[in-house]
């Protein structure tokens, strides 16, 4: 997921949040510089910077070069002293291995440096060449190459998406089939429901092909276009459309078509052998070394980078013209691509694979990344020329929206941090349901193993229950309605196939219209001490009539 911030909604903050290990990332939480942090601390902090050098085009990444060879160019500019120092700081107090930074503006890169350890047990220092997860920022590539399809005319991206996906198609649960475009997929309001799932490669489990996912979860539960609701499982879906329509792999088509036209030599999808030796490694918050792990959602979650490399595709998604870059995408396109088509609030919404913001008068777009062993920021503001990257080896977003705002605030005057209103709606008082929600429910959750009876009843006082298949009647706790859904959770087992391998709770999100409930049950992953990871947030549609 991470899930991170700016363009996600209110239900899914929380979510996302938890199914990364981490915090929920609004509003940020900010950590207290400490000036007289022992400098003794930090002698196990290491640096390597690559900073106020040429234009981009002179510190191209070579292939085969190593990563120790970054080199020592002009020291970094005085602007940044207090953010190095912070950064230092804050590594040693959270516990954080490694972050590495970029900023690109007034047309070349201004400033990359690493701090820590990319790799503690390999003592691999961080640089700005260190490939890192990219988490969710993996959709602002999975969109590109979309976008690039449709500038070969190969798709078209008003069109439903159903009709670039051979076999297993969506299931439309709710709405018109033909609603279900390319473009809505691409910014998070088709419908598809929340969805992670991870395969870590120390445990027996492999992730399914593509074709799978898409029969057991691919299900519009939401009418199309209707409502935003940030799902990994769309930008999964986006992969194999870029698999099916270019007739070569996700990976494969990325490789050729996106990263190698833009010169990004140190980003892929996955880890190949080649960039093995220069990746980070991803730790969990207890400091513990996590496990590698594939997911089913590769067009997400999936792609690699290093700090110099993103900051370079930032600066190509700026329109600026690199003369070793080839214009993939021409500047009118890539302006679409970050006009905002979905909406959360006044101020922040979402694009083509891109978050979108206004803050403190500055048009921000923008991607955040939050997974177990990782948390990236990538935040451009186009009209100044701006771009900035942050990346983590920890899931720790909140340090990583902490160093983006400061790097930020230090080159844009007024810059402000983002407060705004993405947090999972809590009940702030006792749940009195309107009178439409009182009364009994009957319905089932639609499962691959076949249906799942599910009756809730609500009381006129609030008290909410709920009965799973044949299991007893539980407390939905922390019920509330909010915006014409139903959200509460619950301990009960939906007793499928891919559940059996974690804990989780359920949670419950339902829209009332016409004395009829509907949406999901989603199965997450309550990361209990005896796994210390995160394994999976699976959703399943769910149908209730009231009978009484």
């Amino acid at each position: 997921m991470n899930a991170s911030h700016l363009g996600r909604t209110a239900q899914l903050a929380t979510l996302y949040a938890r199914a990364c290990n981490a915090v929920p990332p609004r509003p940020r939480s900010r950590r207290l510089y400490c000036a007289l942090a022992s400098l003794a601390l930090l002698a196990g902090v290491p640096v390597v910077a690559q900073t106020n050098g040429p234009k981009l085009a002179a510190v191209r990444s070579a292939p085969d070069r190593a990563v120790s060879s970054v080199g020592q160019v002009a020291a970094p500019p005085a602007h940044y002293a207090a953010i190095r120092d912070y950064i230092r700081h804050q590594l040693v107090a959270t516990g954080a291995p490694s972050m590495a930074i970029a900023v690109f503006r007034n047309g070349h890169i201004d400033w990359q440096e690493g701090f820590g350890w990319a790799d503690r047990e390999r003592k691999l220092k961080a640089t700005p060449d260190i490939v890192y997860s990219l988490a969710s920022v993996s959709k602002t590539f999975t969109a590109t190459g979309v976008m690039e399809l449709a500038a070969m005319h190969v798709i078209d991206v008003d069109k439903p998406i159903n009709d670039y996906l051979r076999d297993d198609k969506l299931t439309v649960d709710v709405g018109d089939p033909h609603d279900v475009t390319v473009r809505r997929v691409a910014n998070h309001t088709s419908g598809l429901p929340f969805h992670v799932q991870f395969f870590y490669r120390n445990e027996p489990y492999r992730k399914p092909p593509a074709d799978v996912t898409i029969a057991r979860y691919g299900n519009i539960v939401r009418e199309p276009g209707a409502h935003f609701f940030y799902s990994n499982l769309g930008f999964g879906i986006l992969s194999e459309l870029i698999a099916e329509q270019s007739h070569q792999p996700y990976a494969d088509y990325m490789r050729e078509k996106v990263f190698a036209p833009l010169d990004l030599t140190r980003t892929s999808v996955d880890i190949p052998e080649a960039l093995r030796p220069f990746t980070a490694a991803g730790y969990n918050l207890d400091g513990s070394r996590l496990a590698e792990f594939d997911t089913d959602h590769p067009g997400a979650s999936e792609v690699y980078s290093s700090a110099h490399d993103l900051i370079r595709f930032a600066a190509f998604h700026l329109k600026t013209h690199l003369p070793d870059q080839r214009p993939i995408l021409d500047d009118a396109t890539i302006d679409t691509m970050h006009v905002s088509s979905a909406f959360v609030d006044d101020s922040h919404g979402y694009a083509f694979g891109f978050e979108t913001s206004t803050r403190a008068g500055y048009r921000v777009v923008s991607h955040s990344g939050n997974m177990p062993g990782v948390a990236a920021e990538m935040l451009m503001v186009p009209d100044q020329g701006v771009a900035i990257v942050v990346l983590c080896n920890s899931s720790r977003s909140d340090l990583v929206d902490d160093v983006t705002d400061r790097i930020a605030a230090t080159l844009l005057p007024g810059w402000k941090a983002d407060s705004g209103g993405i947090g999972f709606p809590q009940a702030d008082k006792a749940f009195i349901p309107t009178a439409e929600l009182v009364g009994k429910w009957s319905g089932h959750i639609s499962r691959p193993e076949g249906d799942l009876p599910i009756a809730i009843d609500m009381q006129p006082d609030g008290s909410v229950t709920a009965a799973v298949g044949d299991q007893p009647p539980a407390p939905i706790n922390g019920a509330l309605f909010k915006d014409g859904d139903f959200i509460g959770q619950l301990a009960a087992s939906v007793n499928t196939k891919d559940t059996q391998r974690y804990t989780y709770i359920l949670y419950v999100i339902l829209h009332l219209k016409d004395k009829r409930l509907y949406g999901t049950v989603t199965a997450l992953d309550d990361v209990r001490p005896s796994n210390n990871h995160f394994v999976a947030g699976l959703s399943y549609w769910t149908d209730l009539t009231l009978i009484q």
